[in-house]
């Protein structure tokens, strides 16, 4: 069984080891604000956000240990252009398709994605796509 608060910790550190600076992560969604290109670029350089499986709280870390024999979590990536956004999306996948960590092996979850969206809900607005991942012992 894989349990989830422990999993979340151990995907967390491989985006984390397996990304380092390249990009900002959050567990869950982000708190603090995202950095931008430059002075002059004010769009959003790109970002994760990883959330341990749907139906959790924005804070995993504050629930109780929940256990599970598959784990599906889902990681967003966003950026303030489609490129950024790419970029993010291929170092992502690098990280965690075929990953082996302490609570099992990590598989990205096959099915169409579709476009990109577009949030205009946040300032500045960014492009942004989940992405499902799968957690196997």
């Amino acid at each position: 069984m894989i349990d989830v608060r422990v999993a979340g910790d151990e995907i967390d550190t491989l985006l984390r080891t397996e990304i380092g600076d390249a990009m900002q992560g959050f567990r869950g969604e982000p708190n603090q604000e995202i950095a931008t290109a430059s002075t002059q670029d004010e769009r959003v350089k790109a970002y994760w956000c990883l959330y341990c499986g749907a139906g959790t709280p924005i804070n995993d870390r504050m629930v109780p240990s929940i256990y599970v024999s598959t784990l599906d979590f889902q990681i967003t990536v966003a950026a303030g252009t489609d490129d950024r956004c790419l970029w993010g999306i291929g170092l992502v996948r690098d990280a965690l398709t075929g990953a082996e960590i302490a609570s099992g092996l990590i598989s990205e979850v096959e099915g169409d994605l579709g476009a990109l969206r577009l949030d205009r809900g946040v300032t500045p607005p960014r492009q942004f796509l989940p992405m499902t991942f799968r957690l196997e012992p």
